[in-house]
């Protein structure tokens, strides 16, 4: 019986080859990083939480942004190496630019700060301060507050300023438990190094307002108390122009590469193996049972022999006597 050759080793590497080629196209098409125009330095030992990074994204990505135009989020969730502290980054980079570039930065950079009102009686804002920088071309708004409710202390920087026809908006927010003021410090000093990557000459002037824009009411509704009466257009929608601009990243971990391929193809190969194994063992079980069995010859059994019958032995004759002789 003609047995088909064995599949080599060499077969086994070009499914494993072709396995990969199908599979790559599917980690070809991950998209590529962007190259950051933005950074912030955690302080030493503050490890990102991936999973409550991708919920803060979420979050933020779920808000209106100036003036509600398509936006890219980007942000983290770091948390210090002892409990008590967390440090939330964060940033917005608009598509394009909204019909009142000036008045959607203005909305954006306050609304950090309006954004307390709802929270209740037990949030107290310590402080508030914006400040316009035209050498640099950002305006910056830090907010210290606290929330009695929680036990915690809020200190924040955002920086708003307008690159390569879209607007962006970096914000860093440290937390802090009444009982870990120690890390206070070191997340204040990271909050320090939340800087623009985008170089002055690529900035725009920004003609962002120190006080906050007067909230629109709405016809036949009576003003709040309190609220500054006024109107200004507010910020509108726009549509896109151009290509896509490049997406900022503040401090981004890296994408997790898609290994599900690899994990195919390998599987591929593991199935392969079994399978030559098996057919291997089956072709040699197959042979074997096809091979003649040499059938043990009786051998004749061991008969008494005759012995050989000897000559009849000469027995001595009686020779006669001398005295019969005489």
């Amino acid at each position: 019986m003609k047995l088909p050759p064995l599949v080599s080793w060499s077969t086994i590497v070009a499914w494993s080859a072709l396995a990969a080629l199908v599979a790559r196209p599917a980690i070809a098409d991950e998209p590529a990083m962007p190259e950051p125009v933005g950074k912030l330095t955690p302080p030493p030992g503050w490890e990102p939480d991936l999973g409550r990074s991708a919920g803060f994204e979420m979050a933020v990505g779920r808000e209106d942004h100036f003036g509600g135009v398509r936006v890219h989020v980007s942000a983290q969730h770091l948390r210090a190496p002892s409990p008590g502290g967390i440090l939330l980054t964060s940033e917005v980079a608009s598509e394009a630019l909204p019909a009142d570039a000036a008045a959607a930065a203005t909305a954006e950079l306050h609304g950090i700060r309006s954004g307390l009102d709802s929270l209740g009686d037990t949030v107290k804002v310590v402080r508030w301060d914006v400040h316009a920088d035209p050498a640099s071309k950002v305006t910056e708004g830090r907010l210290e507050w606290s929330d009695a409710s929680l036990g915690t202390t809020s200190i924040s920087r955002t920086l708003v300023f307008q690159t390569g026809g879209r607007l962006v908006r970096l914000s860093a927010e440290c937390i802090i438990a009444a009982d870990a003021g120690g890390l206070r410090a070191p997340c204040e000093a990271a909050l320090a190094t939340l800087t623009p990557l985008a170089p002055v000459a690529t900035r725009d002037a920004l003609a962002v307002a120190t006080t906050a824009p007067a909230a629109p009411v709405a016809d036949g509704a009576a003003p709040r108390p309190g609220a500054p009466v006024g109107g200004g257009g507010g910020p509108t929608i726009s549509e896109r122009e151009g290509g896509m601009p490049v997406t900022i990243v503040v401090d981004s971990p890296k994408p997790k590469r898609d290994r599900r391929p690899y994990y195919v193809a390998g599987g591929l190969v593991v199935i392969l193996a079994v399978y030559l194994f098996n057919r291997r063992n089956r072709q040699r079980a197959t042979a074997a049972a096809d091979e003649p069995k040499d059938e043990p010859k009786d051998e004749p059994k061991d008969e008494p022999k005759d012995e050989p019958k000897g000559e009849p032995k000469d027995e001595p004759k009686d020779e006669p006597k001398d005295e019969e002789r005489a």
